[in-house]
Order: C-alpha cells, then sequence, then structure tokens
C-alpha cells in the first residue's frame, strides 16, 4: 500500500514525495516519512487526495490504509 501511495503522488503532481540530492538525507526521509505536498503543485489537488496519500505513507504498516480501506476511502468511491 506504501507503493500505491508513492504512485498516486507522483500520477497527482508529477515528481516524487522523497526526495534529496543527499542519498543519507533521503533515505532518513523515506524510513520517517517525510514529505510534503507543494502548494505550486497541490493546490489544484482535492483535499480527499491528500488524505488518502497520507494515509498510504504512514511509515508502520499496522497504521497504515489496507487495501479494502483504501478502496472504501471517498476519494477512491468518487463521494
Amino acid at each position: 500500500m506504501w507503493a500505491c501511495g508513492v504512485v498516486m503522488y507522483v500520477l497527482l503532481c508529477g515528481y516524487v514525495p522523497f526526495h534529496h540530492p543527499d542519498q543519507n538525507v533521503l533515505f532518513n526521509r523515506i524510513r520517517h516519512g517525510k514529505f510534503i505536498f507543494h502548494h505550486e503543485y497541490w493546490s489544484h489537488i482535492s483535499n480527499e487526495a491528500k488524505t488518502l496519500i497520507r494515509q498510504l505513507l504512514v511509515v508502520d504498516p499496522s497504521a497504515r490504509l489496507t487495501v479494502d480501506q483504501a478502496l472504501q476511502h471517498p476519494w477512491l468511491q468518487g463521494a
């Protein structure tokens, strides 16, 4: 589900959620789930889409949405 969150992020804005030229910093950001929605690219994206991505890019797998939970999310349901 983490990978689904990353793919959704990329498809909606055109760049990866975790990036930094220093590989150690990059890995630290990934391990801690540190990402942001840059206003320039995300201002036209719905809050529901952002919420789904936040719930998928949770580091702790037991706290991350499951497939069934994600499929029931209002953004995917079109609500």
